[in-house]
């Protein structure tokens, strides 16, 4: 019986660990800040401009997260790339609100073959 549970229990765990996800090397560059005033609601909203590109041989489906985290505040946005062919670059503009305060930012590109 305890060979049997332990049969299992390793079976579980190497099938655990083959489902680690995919890296793929995609790049984030000239990044740049706008702050945009709206006076009907009395609010700024902060937008984030970046270009996406593929340096991969194959096509990738790709998304950005971004997280936000202060001592008060946290959050998180997607926002959608779509499909980036090999070599190619696309524009993408994230906004949302920055908390008051010290902040982390954290962009981080998630991409499937596509």
């Amino acid at each position: 019986m305890r060979i049997l549970i332990l049969f299992l229990m390793m079976a579980l765990l190497f099938g655990c660990a083959a489902q680690v996800p995919e890296k793929f090397n995609v790049s984030l560059m000239n990044a740049s800040h706008e702050d945009v005033f709206n006076p009907d609601t009395n609010r700024t909203l902060d937008t984030i401009s970046f270009i996406m590109q593929n340096n991969e041989d194959f096509a990738l489906e790709c998304s950005v997260n971004l997280t936000l985290d202060n001592t008060t505040q946290s959050g998180s946005k997607t926002g959608e790339v779509g499909v980036l062919e090999p070599g190619q670059k696309k524009r993408v503009s994230l906004g949302f609100e920055m908390p008051f305060g010290t902040t982390d930012l954290n962009i981080v590109p998630d991409c499937q073959r596509s």
